[in-house]
């Protein structure tokens, strides 16, 4: 019985141990990217999908990245408290269509 407490103990100690040492993760469990990592990826499907040259992938990554980072911004400023939800809603509504356009 001993043996079992303590192995058990052991596990639990490390089980915690190795969950406080992944990255920071979203909501739904997924570790959280950086503007970067996503623009990447996004560039990455894009080029596969249209057949993008080298210079058409830089310049996509550059744009993509800069979205990325304003759309954080937006989310930083709904956590600190200094815009409401609907507020940044209605900001990333406009940005998208910027993008878009």
């Amino acid at each position: 019985m001993r043996k079992y407490l303590f192995s058990l103990l052991a596990a639990r100690t490390l089980g915690v141990g190795t969950a406080q040492a992944r990255a920071p993760t979203q909501e739904g469990g997924r570790p959280q990217a950086s503007p970067g990592q996503m623009a990447a990826r996004q560039t990455e499907r894009m080029t596969q999908a249209l057949s993008l040259t080298a210079n058409q992938a830089t310049e996509v990554q550059q744009i993509l990245a800069a979205r990325d980072q304003e759309m954080l911004a937006m989310r930083g400023q709904v956590q600190s408290g200094a815009a409401t939800r609907d507020q940044v809603r209605e900001q990333m509504h406009i940005g998208h269509a910027e993008y878009d356009a």
